[in-house]
């Protein structure tokens, strides 16, 4: 029969797990002001951020069915993706990664897939 966690035991880790998130609020919060001193024009010096800086991503004015005509090659990305063809998946994504948002999460977690499995 497993011990069941007490109340102290429960608000001891809640605790500690709030500690965590400020510690980790004020890491980023120094970095953010670290990256924002460094740079003259404002624009961060990481080549993600400056990517997503230059982005040129406007407002979606289609309907309901003209996106799904035009989330088509996200589609067949993801698709191609699935059948391990990472490279074409990635070439895909990277047509449109600059405008639309969509396209930009496809890349993203392709880059996040392939930094974190160099990292294995």
């Amino acid at each position: 029969m497993a011990n069941k966690p007490n109340a102290a035991t429960i608000s001891g880790s809640n605790a500690q797990l709030a500690d965590d998130d400020a510690t980790l609020m004020r890491q980023l919060e120094e970095e953010l002001k670290h990256t924002s001193m460094d740079d003259d024009d404002g624009v961060s010096s990481s080549s993600s951020s400056a990517s997503i800086a230059s982005a040129k991503v406007q407002a979606n004015m289609l309907s309901a069915k003209e996106q799904e005509l035009a989330d088509q090659g996200m589609l067949d990305g993801v698709q191609i993706f699935f059948e391990n063809q990472f490279v074409e998946a990635q070439r895909i994504f990277a047509t449109q990664d600059q405008v639309n948002p969509v396209y930009a999460l496809g890349s993203g977690a392709l880059a996040f897939m392939k930094d974190d499995k160099m990292s294995m």
